[in-house]
């Protein structure tokens, strides 16, 4: 599925950008880079280095934009603040690159035009998502700040042992590669700034979670990157053809240890190309616990994540040869928690239906398109907060958590997007499904639940972070039913927890919710 602000072509910008960054040398990574960039043919604002659309890149300077599909131009509209008051733009989607060592890093982008309206993607690295067709109003200039991580495929003494085809990446140039794309693009300017202090996750994998270098195809991580604010980076080190073996071998997840810290997650999904050897099959759980060992050994937190199902599997328990059902029991009896990723995919295929099951795939059977590798990435967000991690609190609230049973529609990602200074619009009160028996009722406010225990009932809503934000009591004679709750319609927008307790929490019901 190709998206209509321009991802499908972002493929043949990052080309160009490989075949210059990958000249760059180790030695010029050390050299002074700026880092904060005014785009436009204007006055520099104070403190930015002016970048014109004739700003090619070169390992001299460490910046510039990378050879494009269409030119690059700039359109200038004055004003009192110089930096927003010029832009750079294009028909097509176009690279900017950093010659920064690697690490994460923190980007605030300005997009929008002071006399007219825009609409703007932003891409990182290898095709990973951060600002999804943010459009803007006339006058309005928006800021987003997302973070970014440079991997390479050595560093600290390790090398990995790369495939033919990583060769090509820009995952593994040596510079930090923005993509901008959109309908109507209007990029003002950019701060980037290394940060040590974020939560990196680090996904080791195979093709079902490997940054995907071109269309039709695309995974969960690429997609992830979207639903999370500057506190979280993700670094996927994930190659298509591995095993949990393999990935190890390869010395990936050695070069992980090179620069996982104390806090930081470790997700391991493997399975698909496990399950072909019986040698593989019998070496899963031990392959599994020395990923979880090396993020341990590190003060990290490892977290296993069930293979995606493929398109012809429907039962969980069998779902990819067993692998699944393999990486739960090791999760169980090694007391590491799962996300539920193959669960997941599974409830998109029965909400789908086999009429528009295929729309998640990019191929027929195994690897996903920009909407299944979207749906995928929504799956392991709403996992994330029901394993209550860290990070839940970090996922942006513009999104409202997920319940794969009410897949997006399938024309998500090609819609154009309403409203202004804004990524994607949402219902102001949406309820989230927990598969709890447990729901919200709009505009009326009421909560309903089936089926459950009689007797003393307790509501609590909490905010992400745990705090109890208001409670009701009542008691229920009935299994199945619904409490009037008005009060809570002046609830903040924002997303919440709820909880349902029944006789001191002998029946515990849990649902997301957006008010």
């Amino acid at each position: 599925m190709k998206r209509s602000s321009g991802r499908s072509i972002i493929c043949h910008v990052m080309a160009g950008a490989l075949l210059v960054g990958a000249m760059v040398l180790a030695a010029d990574l050390n050299a002074a880079v700026p880092t904060q960039f005014d785009f436009g043919t204007g006055t520099a604002a104070a403190g930015y280095t002016k970048v014109t659309p004739t700003t090619a890149f070169s390992t001299a300077q460490g910046y510039g934009f990378q050879p494009s599909k269409s030119a690059i131009t700039a359109v200038s509209r004055g004003g009192t603040d110089v930096l927003k008051g010029d832009y750079c733009t294009s028909a097509d989607s176009f690279s900017f690159s950093l010659a920064l060592p690697i690490g994460n890093y923190t980007a605030t982008v300005y997009l929008g035009d002071l006399n007219g309206t825009s609409t703007t993607s932003v891409y990182g690295e290898q095709r990973r998502l951060f600002v999804d067709r943010l459009t803007t109003a006339a006058g309005q200039v928006v800021t987003k700040t997302f973070t970014i991580n440079r991997r390479d495929y050595t560093n600290g003494g390790v090398t990995i042992g790369r495939t033919t085809r990583e060769q090509t990446y820009s995952d593994f140039d040596n510079v930090l590669n923005f993509t901008f794309a959109g309908s109507k693009i209007a990029v003002c300017g950019i701060d980037v700034a290394p940060s040590t202090t974020v939560t990196t996750i680090y996904v080791c994998g195979n093709s079902t979670s490997v940054d995907q270098p071109d269309e039709p195809f695309c995974s969960w991580p690429q997609m992830i990157t979207r639903m999370f604010n500057e506190k979280v980076s993700i670094a996927d080190y994930a190659e298509s053809g591995l095993t949990s073996g393999s990935f190890i071998s390869q010395r990936r997840l050695a070069i992980i240890g090179t620069v996982v810290k104390a806090g930081d997650y470790v997700l391991a999904e493997f399975g698909h190309n496990d399950q072909k050897k019986p040698a593989d099959i019998a070496s899963f759980d031990a392959n599994l616990m020395t990923i979880a060992n090396l993020a341990t050994t590190h003060n990290a937190i490892p977290i296993f994540v069930t293979p995606t199902a493929r398109r012809s599997e429907n039962d969980s328990t069998t779902s990819v040869g067993g692998m699944a059902q393999m990486t739960r029991d090791c999760a169980k009896t090694n007391n590491i928690k799962v996300i539920e990723l193959n669960a997941g995919v599974i409830a998109l295929h029965k909400a789908l239906g086999t009429a528009n099951v295929s729309a998640l795939y990019a191929d027929p059977d195994t690897h996903f398109s920009d909407y299944g590798a979207f749906e995928l990435a929504r799956v392991v967000a709403k996992e994330i907060t029901r394993l209550n991690l860290d990070i839940a609190q970090d996922i942006r609230t513009d999104l409202p958590l997920f319940d794969p049973s009410k897949p997006d529609p399938l024309n998500y990602l090609t819609t154009s997007t309403i409203g202004t200074g804004i990524e994607r619009p949402f219902e102001a009160n949406k309820a989230i499904s927990d598969e709890s028996g447990l729901s919200i009722a709009f505009p009326s406010h009421t909560i309903q639940f089936a089926p459950g225990k009689t007797g003393h009932a307790v509501f609590v809503i909490y905010s992400l972070s745990g705090k109890r934000i208001a409670g009701k009591k009542t008691v229920l004679a009935q299994t199945q039913g619904s409490v009037s709750w008005p009060e809570i319609a002046a609830l903040p927008q924002g997303v919440y927890l709820l909880k349902m307790n029944v006789e001191n929490k002998q029946d515990e019901k849990m649902l997301f919710c957006k008010m």
